[in-house]
């Protein structure tokens, strides 16, 4: 997976769960898996590129950024199972969208720092 792919596949998260929050997923999503930073392809990718990208200086970020987007996600799925549908859509529009930000903000800089190397 590439950067772009990677910064693809995590903004998909917010449309999952949007649809979870209004009762409209087809997904059985499980806040112990959603909290999960491994059960997501960018979780894989960080854990596959880990040796070859640990050493730049973003890249402890990205995987700190990534784990707080996981735990805000597992929390949206347990206050929609709480039936605290407020709750969710305060934090699907709040923090989940702030940390889905510097999720993003994150790749690009462990990306651009990769790209410097290689000239």
């Amino acid at each position: 997976m590439d950067f772009e792919r990677a910064i693809d596949y995590h903004v998909q998260w917010k449309t999952r769960l949007n649809k979870y929050v209004i009762g409209l997923s087809t997904e059985n999503l499980q806040a112990a898996d959603v909290s999960r930073v491994d059960a997501c392809l960018l979780g894989q990718w960080i854990k596959q590129k880990a040796k070859c990208l640990s050493h730049l200086p973003s890249f402890p970020q990205l995987v700190i950024d990534h784990s707080k987007f996981h735990a805000c996600a597992g929390d949206i799925v347990t206050n929609v199972d709480l039936a605290h549908i407020k709750k969710a859509k305060a934090l699907l529009s709040g923090t989940f969208l702030k940390l889905s930000k510097e999720v993003v903000q994150a790749i690009r800089k462990v990306e651009k720092e990769s790209t410097l190397e290689d000239k």
